[in-house]
């Protein structure tokens, strides 16, 4: 929701998405091959949903939460 509020594109590039999540373009990359960030194909070029990166926020929040409640 945040990410949606701030910016009102539709689709992010991967430098636009690296530079929303504050990482660099191989990471965006590597978490895209894993399946963690879901893509969609536009005339051949991978492009990102506000939402998956949304998405991809909240499973991180959701997993060190976890490790947390695991680890006491």
């Amino acid at each position: 929701e945040v990410l949606l509020m701030q910016n009102q594109n539709l689709l992010f590039t991967i430098p636009e998405s690296a530079a929303a999540l504050r990482i660099s373009r191989s990471t965006i990359y590597r978490l895209i091959s894993s399946g963690d960030i879901e893509t969609i194909t536009v005339r051949g070029l991978q492009r990102i949903r506000p939402i998956a990166l949304q998405r991809f926020v909240e499973k991180q929040e959701r997993s060190q939460r976890e490790r947390v409640v695991n680890f006491a």
